[in-house]
């Protein structure tokens, strides 16, 4: 053979050059996300609290809300997953916690809490230390703050005095972002006015 490879080693070869280019792509993306992360933290009026992390956490107020913004880096089978969690907190909330109906809802020693209107109780699952407490909170006015955040919001909780949002992904849409942090203030805003 003039060349001196075999075909195992062509492909070898052809795969370590796959791999390299790959991980430069890789570093490229992470690079490019790492700055839209920053991009998007800044414009919404956050602060980050270290540079030198690939990802800081972000903290601020928006419209008169406490907020944090970070993200949760995962590998799992050799994919790095990056979810994104936004924590709006939530005045004179009483001990409850509420998901949407189509998210896992994790097992509670809490009773279950029904309000008894079915346009709310069909979509929401809400659980309690104290059904009766929590159900004279989710008056009318927060039920339907609470049906209107879950059409524009997938995946959102409220639980320990904040509404949250977790959401895989880093988006480089900054108008993404401003949305979901609009829906969290504005429903945190009704919450509280009550």
């Amino acid at each position: 053979m003039a060349s001196g490879l075999t075909g195992i080693g062509i492909v070898v070869a052809v795969a370590a050059g796959v791999m390299l280019a790959r991980s430069g792509v890789n570093a490229w993306m992470r690079a490019r996300a790492r700055a839209q992360w920053k991009s998007v933290c800044s414009a919404v009026g956050l602060t980050l609290e270290s540079t030198d992390a690939p990802f800081p956490r972000a903290q601020g107020n928006v419209q008169d809300h406490a907020i944090e913004l970070w993200v949760d880096e995962l590998r799992t089978f050799g994919l790095d997953r990056q979810f994104v969690r936004i924590r709006v907190a939530v005045s004179d909330v009483p001990e409850l916690f509420v998901r949407t109906r189509r998210t896992e809802f994790e097992p509670s020693t809490w009773r279950e809490v029904l309000t008894g209107d079915l346009s709310f109780d069909d979509v929401m699952r809400v659980s309690a230390p104290e059904p009766k407490t929590a159900r004279a909170w989710l008056n009318p006015t927060r039920r339907s703050a609470l049906i209107s955040l879950s059409e524009t919001v997938t995946n959102w909780s409220i639980g320990d005095g904040v509404i949250g949002v977790s959401s895989e992904g880093l988006s480089a849409d900054v108008s993404t972002w401003q949305a979901q942090l609009n829906a969290l203030t504005g429903t945190a805003t009704t919450l509280e006015a009550g």
